[in-house]
């Protein structure tokens, strides 16, 4: 009898334990896969469209208490994301949406308001900071602002105060709160398209059809962080304005590279405004005018030499060099064909700072040194010991 409960209770210890070792995550699984999966959830990017705007630091909120003008105003979050409230005073209101705000104002008033009713709303937006990174020729972080109507802007707002003896406000300010609606329209709203332009263009590995957005994800929908994947290429392409989604502050940018230097995506991007309108090469050696040139975006490398004066005779190889922001250079040596095709290896089409050299061929090289040292030297001492090495 002794031994028969033992052998039960053996059994069920390691059972007990297999299923407490089996709670913990596969060994397939590395510590930066974990990691990601805690702190990032990857959505839809319809879903990162609809997220909502986090207040901070700086915001506006316009709060409208019914048949209460005389709390109805704006109220300016402060350095430390808190306003400042009739009755209540100091009230923290960072990291929350607007409904979040409003939710916990119904609670708090309704210890000094019987059955209130409050709206909470973003009269001003702070400032955007955003980074980008990834195939862009300036990566790092960008401000970026939001467009106010200039009649608008124009007029005097009435401010905040954190003294509870200046809350009384005029009976037409509530139509006041109503224009204010006009300040912030959808085409001044910060969006993906204005960001890149501040980056001083892409680069040809860059994926337009991938970007990654990572957000700030409010409390209501999990918190955490959002990642989710846009194509603005459909933009590009097909004028697809759902790609260029609104931005908001703190959100990250990245362009991924793509597999394949896709020539017929960099075209579309360089005849667009994403890019700067004109670049600056470096075009030298056997030339008529050697030195820096303009060129508009989406220039190719056989422009670049015909708008330097196009090539002298006895030409040699191409040499064609672009430095990359990682500090490394791209270096290809090939022989001028003036009809290779645009965006191919002997054709590519150009960035800012790539440089061009013309090399003279063999029989170049010999004509410039007798005219540069004198012919009867080089005929006493040989063309073929000159060059031999």
């Amino acid at each position: 009898m002794f031994k028969k409960k033992s052998y039960f209770k053996s059994f069920y210890s390691i059972f007990a334990i297999f299923l407490f070792v089996s709670t913990f995550p596969s060994k397939t699984a590395t510590n930066d896969e974990l990691k990601e999966d805690r702190l990032v959830t990857k959505i839809p990017p319809n879903e990162l469209i609809g997220s909502q705007y986090i207040v901070d630091t700086g915001d506006i909120l316009l709060i409208k208490f019914k048949d209460i003008e005389i709390f109805s105003r704006e109220y300016s979050v402060d350095i430390n994301g808190e306003i400042f409230l009739p009755e209540i005073g100091f009230f923290s209101v960072k990291d929350q949406t607007t409904q979040e705000i409003e939710s916990q104002l119904l609670e708090k008033y309704k210890e000094v308001i019987i059955n209130p009713i409050i709206s909470v709303s973003i009269a001003g937006y702070r400032p955007l900071n955003i980074y980008i990174g990834g195939e862009v020729n300036r990566p790092g972080l960008y401000k970026l602002e939001y467009k106010e109507n200039d009649e608008v802007r124009n007029r005097s707002i009435p401010t905040q105060s954190n003294n509870l003896n200046s809350f009384k406000m005029e009976q037409n300010n509530i139509s006041y709160f109503e224009k204010e609606k006009s300040r912030i329209t959808s085409n001044s709203v910060p969006k993906l398209f204005d960001a890149l332009r501040k980056v001083d263009g892409l680069t040809n590995k860059a994926d337009l059809s991938n970007i990654q957005i990572v957000r700030k994800n409010s409390n209501t929908f999990g918190g955490g962080t959002i990642k989710a994947n846009i194509n603005l290429l459909k933009l590009l392409k097909n004028g697809d304005q759902s790609q260029n989604i609104r931005l908001f502050d703190g959100d990250y940018v990245f362009i991924p590279p793509s597999e394949n230097v896709l020539y017929d995506q960099i075209i579309d991007i360089n005849k667009t405004n994403l890019n700067p309108r004109e670049i600056q090469v470096f075009v030298t050696g056997n030339i008529p005018n050697p030195g820096s040139i303009i060129l508009r975006q989406n220039s190719s490398l056989i422009e670049a030499i015909m708008a330097a004066g196009g090539k002298l005779n006895l030409n040699g190889n191409v040499q064609f060099v672009r430095l990359k922001i990682n500090g490394n250079s791209e270096k290809r040596i090939f022989r001028f064909d003036d009809s290779a095709i645009k965006g191919s290896y002997k054709n590519p089409i150009l960035i800012n700072g790539d440089l061009i050299v013309l090399n003279k061929n063999l029989l170049g090289k010999v004509t410039s040194v007798i005219g540069e040292v004198g012919s009867p030297i080089i005929n006493a001492y040989g063309v073929y010991n000159l060059f031999s090495d």
